[in-house]
């Protein structure tokens, strides 16, 4: 497949923003748009399809950041089907014909990925802005369970408060009168 036509607003904006730090290169072998930053190569080859790109990487001095597909059809690494996936997102998929699972990230070369990019960066304090909100994310979880941990009691009373006292807790049941259909043992007046 030839490389799809990239937005002159989106290497304009990636120009302005990384300079030549962050570059946007087409993948022949994996038919999707692979945005690569200078720097080494950490990872090893996992996808047999990727050694191409590996190779291309590591000669020229880059690594890959992320890598994402042209509109919204989203290729299967493993069988090579073609299937929908909704824009602006990063989740695992599965392939609906082979059922194997895989890391999908589907955003489309425009000024949303620009800001996912800026937000990332490590050189504009990105890792520890996400290290941070994911820590306030963890905190913010501990205390949601340690106060629904709190509430149990309160929550506990409430429930078994009628049982307890033995109050009737009985709803709307039509236009009979409630004393008409009440049981023998909650009578006033005894059980005559």
């Amino acid at each position: 497949m030839l490389a799809p036509s990239v937005p002159q607003s989106f290497l304009d904006g990636l120009r302005r923003d990384f300079g030549t730090k962050i570059r946007l290169r087409w993948s022949p072998a994996r038919n999707r748009w692979q945005i690569e930053r200078k720097g080494r190569e950490m990872s090893k080859i996992s996808d047999p399809k990727d050694r191409f790109d590996t190779w291309t990487r590591v000669r020229e001095g880059f690594y890959r950041i992320l890598e994402t597909s042209p509109g919204s059809l989203v290729e299967c690494s493993y069988c090579g089907a073609d299937y929908h996936w909704p824009m602006f997102t990063l989740q695992a998929a599965k392939c609906p014909q082979c059922a194997k699972e895989e890391l999908v990230m589907n955003w489309p070369l425009g000024d949303k990925l620009l800001e996912h990019l800026r937000f990332t960066d490590p050189e504009r304090d990105g890792i520890q802005r996400l290290e941070r909100d994911m820590a306030e994310a963890e905190l913010r979880a501990e205390l949601a369970a340690e106060r629904s941990r709190s509430e149990f009691g309160k929550d506990l009373w409430r429930d078994e408060f009628t049982r307890i006292f033995e109050i009737q807790s009985r709803g709307y049941e039509g236009p009979a009168k409630a004393w008409e259909n009440a049981p023998v043992s909650k009578r006033f007046g005894g059980n005559s």
